[in-house]
This record gives C-alpha cells, structure tokens and sequence, in this order.
C-alpha cells in the first residue's frame, strides 16, 4: 500500500495557502558503499509536474487523469521544491481529497510519486475563527 500524507484542512473557495513540496531521490554512491538522499533536480530533468487530486468518492480507473477533480501543472521552484497554485475553482467541493503527483521526463515518459497525499476541503466559518 503506498504512504498517504496528510496536507492539512483547507477552507472552501479560497486560492491561498498554497501547498509546496519536496521531492528526494535516492541514489547509490559506489564511493562510499551508500544510498545517499538528495533533492531531485526539477528543472533539469522534468518538463512538467502535475497535481492530480481526486475527491474521495471519485476512485475509478486511477490512471485516467480525465477523471480527476484537479489535473494542473505545478510551478517548480528549484532544486526539488514546487508547489501548487489552487486555481478559482478547485477548492468548490467539500469533503477528503487524494493526491498523485504524475512527473513527465523530458523525454516524455511519465510516472507516479511514490507517496499520495490527502487533503480536506471545510465550509468557511461564518465570522472567521476567533470572533464571537
């Protein structure tokens, strides 16, 4: 079963907070006999980067990316971060999201992050948290 990590609430409707991330690889160094961890080179090696998001009652034919609730290009930072840019309606569903990020090779080859992660989507408190 693959790793799901939690990204935390988000409130309906709203575009910000973005949710930024960190992709490492694993590489083996023959000169010291180790597995070292470094950030996957982004920029380089990658033309896109995709966002995949599903709601939690929508998990039919996982690989066909037609089917998601969100499929957009992420913004590659740098080094092994990016992150996402929610755009106006794509926090218009409440309830637990999925997660793939699909990363596209430069020469055209795609995959799967090996980890998923889950999001929720919450309505707005009326008066905004902390108000009487």
């Amino acid at each position: 079963m693959e790793q799901i990590i939690d990204m935390g609430v988000w409130t309906y409707g709203d575009r910000f907070r973005y949710p930024r991330f960190t992709f490492l690889q694993r590489t083996y160094d023959a000169t010291t006999d180790r597995l070292v961890t470094s950030e996957m080179n982004l920029t380089a090696d990658y033309s896109h980067i995709k966002f995949c998001a599903r709601h939690e009652n929508n998990h039919k034919d996982e690989n066909d990316h037609s089917k998601d609730d969100i499929y957009s290009d992420m913004i590659i930072d740098g080094g092994g971060k990016c992150h996402f840019e929610w755009g106006e309606n794509d926090l218009k569903k409440l309830g637990g999201f999925l997660v793939k990020v699909e990363f596209e090779r430069t020469d055209g080859k795609k995959f799967h992050a090996q980890v998923m992660w889950r999001f929720n989507v919450v309505p707005k408190m009326p008066g905004g948290f902390g108000t009487a």
